[in-house]
């Protein structure tokens, strides 16, 4: 779409994983993590949905949703054993909610993103709405999410080729 931030995320994925080597070479895990953040219905689950079918189909990864960090970190390491290269997404969507929600608070959240249980090939994208209402410790360390993206209300034009293109 027009003045998406769509194509500047799906960029950054495919960017990302051309990048294993690089990492392999400084010893450093191969992991990313974006976070989108913008006001309610501006398409950041859209833009999430289509980092997910790059992933899948050309890539052919993993998509995992995450809504409790333990298990997903039991998880990551149980894929990792059986399918150590295969590209991993990680979705946590309404991060700031699904912090709040979690009995351990944000600490567990924390320790997934970048504790001594981590893994490699991996991209973990997260969003929410309220950017603000989200602890500074994951917005301002780059080793949790490297890359974040305002995702803004469509434009007219925008919109305009969405409806054309689904009519």
């Amino acid at each position: 779409l027009p003045d998406s931030k769509t194509t500047e995320a799906i960029r950054e994925i495919e960017r990302f994983w051309t990048l294993k080597d690089v990492y392999a070479r400084y010893g450093l895990l191969h992991k990313r993590g974006i976070l989108f953040y913008g006001p309610p219905g501006s398409g950041k689950t859209a833009t999430i949905q289509q980092m997910v079918d790059l992933v899948v189909k050309q890539y052919s990864g993993i998509a995992l949703y995450v809504d409790g960090p333990m298990l997903a970190a039991a998880v990551l390491q149980l894929i990792r054993k059986i399918e150590p290269d295969r590209p991993i997404i990680a979705i946590m969507e309404e991060l700031d909610s699904l912090v709040r929600s979690h009995q351990g608070g944000p600490t567990h959240y924390l320790s997934l993103l970048d504790g001594e249980a981590q893994v490699s090939n991996i991209v973990f994208v997260a969003t929410t709405n309220f950017i603000e209402d989200l602890d500074d410790r994951f917005k301002n360390r780059p080793s949790r999410f490297d890359k974040r993206i305002f995702i803004d209300m469509p434009s007219p034009e925008a919109r305009r080729a969405y409806l054309k293109h689904r009519i």
